[in-house]
């Protein structure tokens, strides 16, 4: 095997990896978490009352702390959905060399 392919075996792997550990109790409290992240930021968005804050900088300071949970949480399932996709990609393009081979 070259190194190229040796590279996509390893991708495919880990693309493997990440979808078993996504399918474990880990995954899916991390997944919980991140839904539960989601609802409470919405939560305190309605729950907020901008009369409150006497200056703008200091508003928008707190709705950046809400907001930036959410997006903590989508970004790390934006990695580990990014890994699998990479890792289904090598794994097909893989099996198309193999098949290329054969021809």
């Amino acid at each position: 095997m070259s190194t190229d392919e040796d590279q996509l075996a390893a991708a495919g792997e880990f693309g493997e990896k990440v979808a078993s550990f996504l399918e474990s109790e880990i995954g899916r409290y991390l997944e919980e978490r991140a839904r539960i992240e989601e609802e409470q930021a919405a939560a305190a968005m309605l729950e907020l009352d901008p009369w409150e804050f006497t200056e703008l900088s200091v508003l928008q300071n707190h709705i950046a702390r809400i907001q930036e949970k959410v997006v903590m949480a989508r970004n790390n399932q934006g990695y580990l959905a990014d890994a699998i996709v990479r890792g289904q990609d090598a794994d097909n393009l893989l099996m198309s060399r193999e098949d290329q081979s054969y021809e």
